[in-house]
């Protein structure tokens, strides 16, 4: 005969194995029902209950708050992907634009391409009066096979880089999430979060309304690729999540070469590296960047006002400076959409008094010779 307690006993581990402890059952109903916009719920992820962030709304207003580190469910080209929110440097989102919209944009930029004048020279006003809802599509046809297309969307990009703020250059076809080991790219299907603000209270916060938010704790450690098709040009800067602070060590490498000129034959020929190209061994004076720096140069600047300095190959100075760190390529002297990347690694530390030049308000450090 069995022991009743025995078999009361093996019965209740049995159901706790099938069902779980009460404790973690209790946690997983107090999960917060954070929604996708498929409707999925989101819960928490693994690791810190909360992320401090900065995030950037429509309108151009910035709030700093402490947000519920929920997962961020991103689509991609190659499946769902759940990112836990504390290991977000950034996330930049595109309009979200109806298929109307898009479907309107292609039609306009393909119109550039007709074979009636009166068509292509309608479709660019309105591309233009688009706005930053058309810059992405048009950036894209800048690479279009049609030379129409491209030329005339080369026009319309130089001429609303000048005139859109700046802040809102970065606009992208896709949501970029970079984290501290990777970026993808493209829809961030979570729809909110929860947050707390210190002059706001309680908020749920709607992605919608966001242009970007970036991590207030991620490490200060940079690698990426900087395309030369988007940031060798005029007036386009890219905004790193680096924040500078006085007296903080700041370390760039870069690497890698760009072409000043792809087109008509002459792809190889007008190379540079992040050092800039010496364009008078190849077209004279006349072959001379922007200002003081030779085309092609890896610039940077501390804030959005901050004057521009040599980054190169190397640079390492102590910063006297405060601010998000900016950098930019020098485009090219042709008037030419230039091709390749440069891959850049930026470090920030506390100063370690190792004698490393200061990089004084409007006067850039000695770039530290690439060994």
């Amino acid at each position: 005969m069995i022991d009743s307690r025995i078999l009361l006993t093996g019965l209740l581990v049995a159901a706790l194995l099938l069902v779980g402890p009460p404790a973690l059952l209790a946690q997983d109903a107090a999960a917060p029902a954070q929604k996708t916009a498929a409707g999925d719920s989101v819960k928490k992820s693994a690791g810190p209950a909360t992320a401090r962030v900065e995030v950037v709304f429509r309108d151009g207003s910035t709030v700093r708050m402490e947000a519920a580190a929920i997962g961020m469910v991103v689509a991609t080209k190659y499946g769902q992907l759940t990112v836990p929110l504390h290991e977000v440097r950034r996330i930049r989102l595109r309009p979200r634009l109806s298929d109307e919209m898009i479907k309107q944009i292609a039609e306009t930029i393909a119109a550039m391409g007709s074979t009636t004048f009166a068509k292509r020279e309608a479709a660019m006003p309105k591309l233009k009066a688009m706005g930053v809802r058309s810059l992405p599509y048009l950036r894209k046809a800048m690479q279009d096979a049609n030379a129409e297309i491209r030329s005339r969307a080369s026009k319309l990009v130089e001429e609303m880089e000048k005139q859109i703020p700046e802040q809102e250059l970065e606009v992208t076809e896709h949501d970029v999430i970079e984290t501290i080991e990777f970026t993808v790219t493209g829809t961030v299907l979570t729809q909110s979060f929860s947050a707390h603000s210190k002059f706001l209270g309680d908020v749920q916060v709607n992605l919608k309304q966001l242009r970007s938010l970036r991590s207030l704790d991620a490490p200060a450690r940079l690698q990426f690729n900087m395309d030369a098709a988007q940031f060798a040009s005029a007036n386009r800067w890219m905004e790193t999540t680096i924040e500078i602070e006085r007296r903080d060590q700041i370390r760039v490498t870069a690497s890698g070469q760009i072409d000043l000129y792809p087109d008509d034959g002459e792809a190889g020929t007008y190379l540079s590296s992040p050092k800039g190209a010496n364009m008078e061994e190849f077209i004279g004076r006349r072959g001379r960047g922007k200002g003081d720096f030779k085309p092609g140069t890896l610039v940077g600047r501390f804030g959005s006002q901050g004057k521009p300095f040599v980054i190169g190959e190397r640079y390492s100075a102590i910063s006297y400076e405060t601010g998000r760190l900016y950098l930019r390529i020098i485009p090219s002297p042709f008037d030419e959409t230039c091709s390749g990347h440069y891959k850049v690694t930026i470090n920030v530390t506390k100063p370690s008094g190792d004698g490393s030049p200061e990089a004084k308000p409007g006067k850039a450090a000695k770039n530290t010779p690439k060994k």
